[in-house]
């Protein structure tokens, strides 16, 4: 039987995760990342740099690079920022990027263009593995949570597991005014 436990809601934005190449070429070879805040996932940030995302229909700038770097250059989008750019939304999970749509990058340094990697990332639940042991959950496995008692919303996310996470759902800002939700909040398994 699972213990009633408390998860923090954590609203997040639109951001870029960056491979080594692509970091590269948009801010050149010497420009190291510059943390604005660390974020509550360990060893994750915000970095002070952004970037131009452009679309077939438009273009959304000023969105924050979040680190460390990845081995694949990933988008991710609110569904009405991905629509008003001309990307056909795609919803995954993080680092899930086969058969997504594609976007041109710009930076300071330079211009590029990726073939898939833009996504709308799923409600998705972080925990480390002592958290999901107690909860009795695994990697990959649909959970369904509430939120305070009087809102009676209830949402589906899908459960990542790793060392560095700690206990957060993960929704889009899109999701989160829809449901009327803010990071002040906590949801019930």
């Amino acid at each position: 039987m699972r213990r009633k436990f408390l998860i923090p809601i954590e609203v997040v934005p639109s951001h870029v995760h960056l491979s080594n190449k692509a970091w590269q070429i948009l801010f050149g070879k010497k420009i190291e990342p510059k943390i604005l805040r660390p974020l509550s996932q360990r060893g994750q940030a915000v970095y002070r740099q952004t970037v131009k995302i452009i679309g077939r229909g438009g273009e959304l700038e000023n969105v924050h690079v979040l680190g460390g770097l990845r081995k694949q250059t990933q988008v991710e989008l609110m569904e009405a920022e991905a629509l008003a750019l001309g990307i056909k939304p795609v919803w995954r999970l993080s680092g899930r990027l086969s058969r997504s749509a594609g976007c041109k990058l710009v930076g300071p340094a330079g211009k590029l263009t990726i073939k898939t990697g833009v996504i709308i990332p799923v409600p998705h639940l972080h925990l480390n593995k002592k958290e999901a042991d107690t909860l009795d959950l695994r990697q990959g496995q649909e959970v369904e949570l509430r939120f305070n008692e009087d809102k009676e919303a209830r949402l589906k996310a899908v459960v990542r597991v790793h060392p560095s996470f700690r206990a957060a759902l993960h929704i889009t800002p899109d999701l989160a005014a829809k449901l009327w939700f803010s990071s002040t909040e906590k949801a019930k398994l």
